[in-house]
């Protein structure tokens, strides 16, 4: 066998390839990496890495000074993995009614507000209507096209035309 593995290592890459079956016993191969018939691997296949996660530090990234101008003018400062140096706040907690009760024109400043939040709070709000007014609009909605079926005899003429639908 050694004398095959000197022959053919005697041969040029291209004879190799020619001479020499593709399936021989004096291949030499490594694991996990293809080997051409004829030639020695360079690579050795490494071991996988196993990760402990007790000892697998988690990543740390950079945090980034910033200054927040709040809507009243106040400036704090804070640290963000976000690069920018300055924001400006338009809405906060200070210009939010649920957030700062105590300043009643808030209210009035959203009501009279033309934005599209004004539009979806008239569109969609369902706090600031009459329960009266809400309940017969429910009733009526309910009401309508609709028939109190007692027995089956409804469900099951409606069958019936259904199959004489498919017959047509």
């Amino acid at each position: 066998m050694i004398r095959n593995l000197q022959r053919i290592s005697s041969l040029s890459p291209v004879q190799n390839f020619f001479r020499t079956p593709i399936h021989s016993k004096h291949i030499v191969r490594s694991k996990g990496t293809y080997v051409p018939p004829g030639s020695k691997s360079v690579l050795t296949k490494k071991p996988l890495r196993k990760l402990n996660s007790a000892t697998v530090r988690p990543a740390v990234y950079y945090k980034f000074d910033q200054k927040v101008e709040l809507s009243d003018g106040s400036v704090i400062s804070r640290k963000s993995v976000y690069p920018r140096a300055e924001w400006r706040m338009l809405l906060d907690q200070r210009t939010n009614p649920v957030w700062n009760p105590s300043k009643p024109n808030l209210k009035t400043q959203l009501a009279a507000d033309n934005s599209k939040l004004a539009n979806f709070r008239k569109k969609f709000s369902v706090g600031e209507t009459d329960s009266a007014q809400f309940e017969s609009d429910l009733d009526e909605l309910m009401s309508g096209d609709a028939q109190q079926v007692t027995t089956g005899r409804v469900l099951i003429e409606k069958k019936k035309e259904k199959g004489n639908r498919r017959r047509r």
